[in-house]
């Protein structure tokens, strides 16, 4: 059995170039698509792309089950495979050879469908839990005071830890409060334009992202377009031994160190990880605790990158279900107080509403 096929790499290279180039995908989601264009090849024991069918699409679904693929994995693994066939036909030389009809045997049942994505109870840090993990992070050395900044300006902002990583000093207007992310340097999603104001959550976790900014330019004498939150330089101890104090005007290549200060931080509390993206279930959870018009929530979605209040809802706004039991509960509290005067009065309503209707 061939391990490789050597045209199936020239196809995926074309189609890796598509995804990062034209469809502008992010690099995690182009690493899941080729382990999932993987596993179909290994299905069809590397089979020429050109030779699909769709009895192969059902294997790759069967062979998926089999495997014990949980019904998210498995609407991962086909919607990667499916997406890359649609991709292909549109290839010259494929067109006659892959039948759109067969591509559709990629479908799981509605029923998978569902279980896969429904939403999931996401679990985030209390803002309390937040501060507590900041306000144990030390501060000795340049590196530690930037790790602090990096963890409060994303609690402030709530940004993508991927723009993070990318900010240049020019992005903050400290006057104002505020961090254009322009998506012709910062790595936003969809490259959108954004405009994000520090959220007033904590004056002194404020004082540590503002703080961070005056002394790169002030002292280190950063320019404009250095990074906000530089790489650490390594440098040599007394005892030849590498050691990171300082950093350097490098920006960080990706995300994941952002990623391991949280890790360190919440560590460093005594509390469990809660991933930087997570930050944004911690700060909707806040807002939409508050009465809110229209335009209040509309300037919040904006801030987020959103061009609906629905998406910051749907996405981060949904009600743990110990609040949802609290709620209900206050609901009834305060709607029935157990009257039964009361109560009769309302059957008497409703009664009077059906007879009407039955006239």
């Amino acid at each position: 059995m061939h391990e490789i096929n050597a045209g199936n790499e020239r196809i995926k290279r074309a189609y890796v170039r598509y995804l990062r180039e034209a469809d502008e995908k992010a690099e995690a989601t182009i690493r899941a698509a080729e382990h999932h264009l993987r596993k179909f090849e290994a299905s069809t024991a590397w089979a020429d792309f050109a030779t699909f069918s769709s009895s192969q699409a059902v294997a790759f679904k069967k062979g998926l089950i089999n495997a014990g693929y949980s019904p998210v994995s498995r609407h991962r693994a086909v919607s990667d495979a499916k997406r890359f066939f649609k991709w292909l036909r549109q290839q010259p030389g494929f067109r006659s050879k892959v039948d759109p009809s067969d591509i559709e045997f990629f479908n799981l049942s509605a029923h998978d469908v569902s279980i896969a994505t429904a939403p999931v109870q996401r679990d985030f840090a209390t803002l309390e839990q937040v501060k507590a993990a900041i306000a144990a992070m030390p501060a000795g050395t340049e590196v530690e005071r930037r790790d602090r900044a990096v963890m409060s300006f994303i609690l402030l902002t709530q940004m993508r830890d991927s723009a993070v990583a990318s900010l240049r000093l020019k992005h903050v207007d400290l006057d104002r409060r505020l961090v254009h992310q322009d998506p012709r340097e910062v790595k936003t999603k969809f490259r959108k334009a954004i405009a994000t104001f520090l959220l007033p959550i904590d004056g002194y976790i404020e004082r540590i992202f503002i703080d961070w900014v005056r002394y790169l330019i002030d002292v280190r004498r950063f320019g404009a377009n250095d990074p906000l939150f530089p790489r650490t330089a390594s440098t040599l101890d007394a005892e030849g031994m590498f050691v990171a104090r300082d950093v350097e005007p490098v920006f960080w290549e990706t995300a994941g160190p952002i990623r391991a200060i949280f890790k360190r931080a919440f560590a460093g509390a005594g509390i469990k990880y809660f991933p930087p993206h997570t930050m944004r279930h911690t700060v909707t959870h806040l807002v939409t605790r508050r009465p809110l018009t229209p335009e209040v929530l509309m300037a919040f979605a904006q801030n987020l990158g959103h061009t609906s209040p629905m998406t910051t809802l749907t996405s981060y706004g949904r009600v743990p279900t110990t609040r949802q039991g609290e709620l209900l509960r206050a609901l009834l509290l305060e709607s029935v107080d157990g009257d039964e005067e009361n109560a009769e009065d309302l059957l008497a309503r409703l009664q009077a509403v059906i007879r009407k209707k039955d006239r």
